[in-house]
């Protein structure tokens, strides 16, 4: 059997305790873009013990600044929900996104890209790839990258991906709304961000992936008074 996967010394938390993560040896579920593992922490903190999910890149092998842009979608989406959450005290319900870390690999095994083990690639001594809080196994995607609706998008949740234009002045769109639905609101995890100047990576379709998301979307009681993007005046009814 092989050795199990470790990721580099990184701070997983804000009282500078230090860790390392061993990764189970097969996926917790296979993406279309990532891996996702399950893996405990090591280490010196609060948190040593902790379950947590570790994310390399499927297809390649991901550098720092890759795993930075995906983190910054994280970012931007936490700051945008927290204002939103303000917003809708009364609604008695939250929306909250956890942020991952990054690490790279110190130990290098054969990794399976499914969870059959039908494929696999090599992981490279190096490679970077995203530590995440684990939030449960009932994930779903409630609304996906084109402002559709999956499994049970609520009006909330589709009215944060219209706020998310409105509080970002007009310059992006936060879709991909997935994560575990509780009594009290939502723990989301990988958002996708369509912004106008294509700064959140390879997902981020830019200008289009915001009209997409509009031409999909159905204003409800809580956003039907926000900006719509100008450009749908120009675009025949689908």
């Amino acid at each position: 059997m092989a050795a199990p996967i470790v990721t580099a010394l990184f701070d997983g938390d804000s009282n500078g305790g230090k860790y390392r993560v061993d990764m189970d040896a097969r996926p917790f579920v296979s993406g279309a873009r990532k891996m996702v593992f399950k893996g405990a922490l090591t280490g010196n903190g609060a948190r040593n013990s902790e379950i947590v999910i570790v994310k390399p890149f499927r297809e390649f092998p991901a550098s720092r600044e890759q795993c930075d842009t995906e983190i910054s979608k994280n970012l931007e989406a936490h700051k945008i929900s927290q204002t939103y959450n303000d917003t809708m005290k009364s609604s008695g319900q939250w929306l909250r996104f956890i942020l991952p870390y990054r690490s790279s690999l110190e130990r290098v095994a054969k990794l399976s890209t499914t969870n059959n083990m039908s494929k696999s690639r090599q992981l490279e001594s190096g490679e970077w790839v995203l530590i995440e809080e684990y939030i449960g196994d009932n994930f779903k995607k409630f609304i996906d990258d084109r402002g559709r609706s999956a499994a049970g998008g609520t009006s909330l949740l589709h009215a944060f991906v219209h706020f998310s234009y409105e509080a970002s002045n007009r310059s992006l769109v936060i879709s991909c709304l997935q994560g575990v639905e509780s009594d009290t609101g939502y723990q989301l995890a990988t958002p996708t961000i369509h912004s106008s100047d294509y700064r959140f990576g390879e997902s981020d379709q830019g200008e289009a992936g915001i009209l997409q998301v509009f031409q999909n979307h159905k204003c409800n009681n809580i956003c039907r008074d926000f900006a719509m993007p100008h450009m749908l005046k120009n675009l025949n009814p689908m």
